[in-house]
């Protein structure tokens, strides 16, 4: 089995990867950015077809198609940033507001918006001294380069990330990822139960490799016999006395005092 996984550019999943393989070893998982005007078209894809996925990381908000019911759950918001060349007279400030914006760079745009296809461009653009761009923070970063800069907008609107999935494709994988998305932990994991050591602690994959040559050598006759190992005792079940010249003590039996 595999979990499919898509995620709008921008957004950063490997520590949820991460924990996913840490706790579902034996349940792949595949991820793959989309930009964010498609990023709805792998939910709509047959499950065995190239681009297919079962979960996607979102930008919201969702342009979606009467033909798919979609649970979607917001997870966090991005700060908005506008990006502009590092010589620009924004790249001095810290912050700014829209209004501050208008008067520093005027009417002039790239023409691009966030959920354009190709923002490389648009970057390019700025660089070149079209005009500035507000993108979420992400986006900003995804796209950095040396002669721009990105400086946060604080009256925009900000952007929300979300997870994604079609309703009647809900499976325990599926809520397993969500689950680990929201911040659930391996205890309170559901449907899926990873593998767990005798005291309840999940297996890592070095621990489960060990635990399986144990299992191994046990199978094959190697395992100690019991006793074997242990320290032989006198036959009058008292250990050897170390230092012969000195009488053994037994601490277990004390004499009266007379």
């Amino acid at each position: 089995m595999t979990l499919k996984l898509g995620f709008v550019e921008g957004v950063t999943p490997t520590k949820w990867i991460r924990i996913w393989k840490e706790r579902f070893a034996d349940v792949a998982i595949e991820a793959f950015s989309l930009p964010q005007s498609a990023q709805l078209d792998p939910l709509l894809a047959e499950p065995d077809a190239d681009g297919h996925a079962d979960v996607v990381l979102v930008r919201l908000p969702l342009d979606t198609p009467d033909a798919l019911e979609l649970s979607v759950i917001p997870l966090y918001s991005e700060v908005a940033v506008v990006v502009v060349p590092k010589d620009h007279a924004i790249a001095k400030l810290d912050e700014l507001t829209l209004a501050e914006l208008a008067e520093l760079a005027g009417e002039s745009t790239t023409g691009y918006a966030p959920g354009d296809p190709d923002l490389g461009i648009a970057m390019e653009l700025v660089a070149a001294g079209v005009g500035p761009i507000i993108v979420p923070h992400s986006i900003a970063r995804l796209h950095s380069r040396k002669d721009l800069t990105a400086k946060p907008v604080t009256d925009a609107a900000e952007t929300r990330v979300a997870i994604a999935w079609p309703v009647d494709a809900t499976t325990e994988h599926v809520e397993e990822f969500v689950g680990i998305v929201r911040g659930r932990t391996a205890q309170s994991s559901r449907g899926i139960a990873p593998e767990t050591d005798a005291n309840g602690k999940v297996l890592s994959r070095a621990a489960k490799a060990k635990a399986a040559a144990r299992a191994v050598r046990e199978a094959s006759g190697k395992q100690k016999k019991p006793g074997q190992g242990k320290k032989k005792v006198a036959g009058n079940g008292h250990r050897p006395n170390p230092n012969p010249g000195r009488p053994h003590s037994n601490k277990g039996k004390k004499g009266k005092r007379r």
